[in-house]
């Protein structure tokens, strides 16, 4: 009889394990730190952890609008080799955020409220209740990649020379702007301010 029950017992286990349903999809390594991400088709939707230091695991692509909002702990971000898309919002209300970095440690974020990419030429996240009254967008700037649209805290924007172009609408909304130094800027795109 104790024989006729283990053998249930082994079949019942081997008939639960099922194998991966879509071979396709991948699974990280599960450490400490990972089960506090939420990820989604390689979007970083959420992240509900309390580390002071936190990195983006290894074949996020993108991280969502909120995935890190309100987080009071994070003062150091590192962004895996693989993330190219930051959407606006995803790291709204982080107010002990001090530094977001590459995933070779290049520091590419500064406490103006900007995300600029590793090779320094284009701004591809902007974190608006972070961001300077006065903002000065730094040399060697080529591309918004962002809209500053609704930034209703900025008073004056600087250009640098590097900059040629002024996106459509990047402005817009933006109804406490009073001045403008263009620098280098020799294109503005439909209602730009």
């Amino acid at each position: 009889m104790d024989i006729l029950i283990t053998a249930l017992l082994v079949l019942f286990a081997l008939a639960s394990c099922t194998p991966n349903e879509n071979p396709q999809e991948t699974t990280q390594t599960e450490t400490p730190q990972n089960l506090d991400f939420v990820i989604e088709n390689g979007i970083l939707i959420s992240y509900s952890g309390t580390s002071a230091e936190v990195t983006v695991p290894e074949g996020v692509t993108g991280i969502a609008s909120g995935a890190f909002n309100g987080n009071s702990t994070m003062k150091i971000l590192t962004l895996s080799s693989t993330v190219s898309n930051i959407e606006d919002g995803c790291l709204d209300n982080c107010s002990a955020l001090e530094e977001v970095r590459v995933a070779d440690n290049g520091v590419i974020g500064s406490s103006s409220g900007l995300v600029i990419s590793a090779d320094g030429k284009s701004i591809i996240y902007i974190n608006k209740s972070e961001l300077a009254e006065d903002l000065i967008i730094p040399d060697g700037v080529e591309e918004l990649a962002v809209s500053f649209a609704g930034c209703n805290t900025l008073r004056s924007v600087t250009f640098p020379l590097s900059l040629s172009k002024i996106p459509e609408k990047a402005f817009s909304e933006c109804e406490g702007l009073e001045k403008i130094t263009l620098g280098g800027v020799r294109q503005i795109g439909k209602e730009a301010f």
